[in-house]
């Protein structure tokens, strides 16, 4: 245990040490904080990893999508371009990987369409649900009117 830099927190020494590595507490007392599964530092771990998950999601999608503009952009015959092309197909190839962040960008983007169209909008003109309707389509449009795409 201390490879790991733990420390037992107990006010008298003679006691037994416990299999449960603790953080030590105060100097008053013997309580510790447990980081066993369960403990407090456990719980409060979880529940930032559950508001954060969602913004990672958000991250990866963002970046396969730099990753696909790059390539578009730079074209095959850039050395950038041509990488960022292998590497995001090669990504979007596995929608088991994917199929997180496109669902949360989706929520996102019900989300921003809800609060567009409001009272609470806060941009009192219609451009936000035109831009977020656009966004929508240009999204959809390949799926409906792209044809049959051929598999591997």
């Amino acid at each position: 245990m201390a490879r790991l830099g733990l420390t037992i927190a107990a006010a008298d020494p003679s006691v037994a040490q416990s299999s449960i590595p603790t953080v030590p507490g105060p100097a008053h007392g013997n309580a510790g904080r447990t980081l066993a599964p369960g403990g407090s530092v456990a719980i409060v771990v979880g529940i930032l990893r559950l508001l954060v998950r969602p913004l990672g999601y958000l991250a990866f999608v963002f970046a396969l999508l730099a990753l696909s503009g790059a390539a578009r952009l730079l074209g095959e015959r850039h050395e950038l371009g041509f990488f960022s092309g292998r590497l995001a197909r090669m990504v979007w190839r596995y929608p088991e990987v994917t199929r997180r962040g496109v669902q949360m960008a989706w929520v996102v983007w019900l989300v921003l369409v809800l609060i567009a169209i409001s009272p609470l909008d806060p941009i009192a003109s219609w451009w936000d649900e035109v831009a977020l309707g656009a966004v929508a389509l240009a999204v959809i449009w390949p799926r409906i009117f792209g044809g049959h795409r051929a598999g591997r």
